[in-house]
């Protein structure tokens, strides 16, 4: 099994440049664990979610530690995954007057408006280690709730970050000949929302 997991590990890496050790360790992360933790890589264009079999997605949000570089910012959480995060893959996160409309959340700063070198130049830790502020090298700080950053890192696709939850429309059995399908005429679709609305339904 511990064969199968290093070989799975370097697969994953493989792309990415980086090298799994034969104890599953991700090189270059400065685990001090001696087991093979669980670990996450992310940047701004991708996210390798590395887990071994029969590993719990769940995720206690609690970090142990902060490691600051240029071009990446490292939280290690308390249940042994490491995060490798990306400048950019933070800064468009970030719900800020001068980043999103705060009443939408809908971006007014692209990923293409940002400075061409955007590094990271602080992060702090702060009420209780639930936020994290992040500091970049064009002046702008941002401000995380950690709980729901971990959350997205863990399942992204039921993370949404303009709104507090997906609204998903739940399935419905129907029969071909049974069912009777609705129907509207041109000027009740142009003149009604509601009737809008149903059609789309």
């Amino acid at each position: 099994m511990v064969a199968l997991r290093s070989l799975l590990a370097l697969v994953a890496c493989s792309d990415f440049g980086m090298v799994a050790g034969d104890d599953g360790e991700l090189a270059g992360l400065g685990s001090t664990s001696n087991a093979s933790p669980p670990l996450t890589y992310c940047n701004a264009s991708c996210k390798l979610n590395l887990r071994y079999p029969g590993q719990s997605r769940a995720a206690s949000g609690v970090p142990t530690s902060l490691q600051v570089l240029p071009d990446n910012l490292m939280i290690n959480w308390k249940d042994g995954v490491v995060d490798k995060l990306n400048p950019v893959w933070l800064r468009e996160r970030c719900q800020s007057k001068a980043m999103v409309d705060l009443e939408t959340l809908q971006p007014t700063v692209m990923p293409h408006d940002y400075p061409k070198e955007l590094h990271l130049t602080d992060a702090i830790l702060d009420d209780g280690m639930k936020k994290l502020e992040v500091s970049f090298s064009d002046g702008h700080t941002s401000h995380f709730s950690l709980p729901k950053l971990r959350k997205e890192l863990t399942d992204f696709r039921e993370s949404p970050l303009q709104v507090s939850e997906y609204k998903k429309l739940q399935p419905r059995l129907w029969s071909g000949s049974e069912a009777v399908m609705p129907n509207w005429t041109h000027d009740e679709i142009v003149g009604s929302e509601v009737a809008r609305l149903a059609l789309v339904e």
